[in-house]
């Protein structure tokens, strides 16, 4: 039986498809990945972790848990709270954690970009 070529056949059913990769940091466990670096692109953005949690549709209990988790495993503070007062109190990505939000949106950019070649060398 001869192998089918799928470079050669008129309709490549490969065209319609993307392959797509995620990039997750562990340690013991998993903590940080698109859905954390949303979160802290939305913490930045807005300044609240309530604002963040709202357009997540995440509990602002949660999202203190996984940046307590965030800081345990990386080993630094990644947000600066600043407490109310009559305006309210604001919510600042440290400095490391927006060069972490940087290197990671970097890193993603880099590997979907990879990806999608290696997909098309391979698939199409």
């Amino acid at each position: 039986m001869k192998k089918e070529n799928i470079k050669t056949k008129k309709t490549n059913p490969y065209k319609k498809i993307k392959a797509r990769v995620r990039i997750t940091f562990t340690g013991n466990d998993k903590f940080f990945g698109k859905g954390v670096a949303e979160l802290l692109h939305l913490i930045d953005e807005y300044g609240t972790i309530q604002k963040a949690c709202s357009l997540m549709d995440m509990s602002y209990t949660k999202a203190w848990r996984i940046i307590k988790r965030l800081e345990k495993e990386l080993g630094f503070t990644i947000i600066d709270a600043v407490s109310g007062g009559v305006s309210g109190g604001k919510s600042l990505l440290t400095d490391k954690a927006k060069d972490l939000i940087k290197r990671y949106d970097k890193l993603e950019k880099n590997v979907s970009t990879y990806a999608t070649k290696a997909y098309k060398k391979y698939f199409l």
